[in-house]
């Protein structure tokens, strides 16, 4: 177990490394379904709530390479996304 910090709210997980990965970290189905996590994708970003407290991030972007991923907060409009 890895504790990972997401804002204020810090999850306990199993991950595995790869060095190969296109992009910092991918979430996969059991983590959101660990984690509640809801994806809105017209938004671009996800949100996670645990103990009460709640994190909304965007997907992160990187090398053209679009994947979902911890990124900057989502606002409650989609102006902010990410290129």
């Amino acid at each position: 177990m890895m504790p990972i910090p997401i804002d204020d709210i810090v999850v306990d997980h199993i991950f595995l490394i790869s060095p190969q990965l296109l992009t910092q970290a991918l979430l996969g189905v059991d983590f959101c379904r660990m984690n509640n996590i809801i994806i809105n994708f017209p938004e671009e970003c996800f949100t996670m709530e645990r103990d009460g407290k709640v994190s909304r991030n965007h997907f992160a972007y990187d090398n053209n390479i679009r994947s979902i991923g911890i990124g900057d907060f989502c606002s409650a409009d989609s102006s902010a996304k990410q290129t």
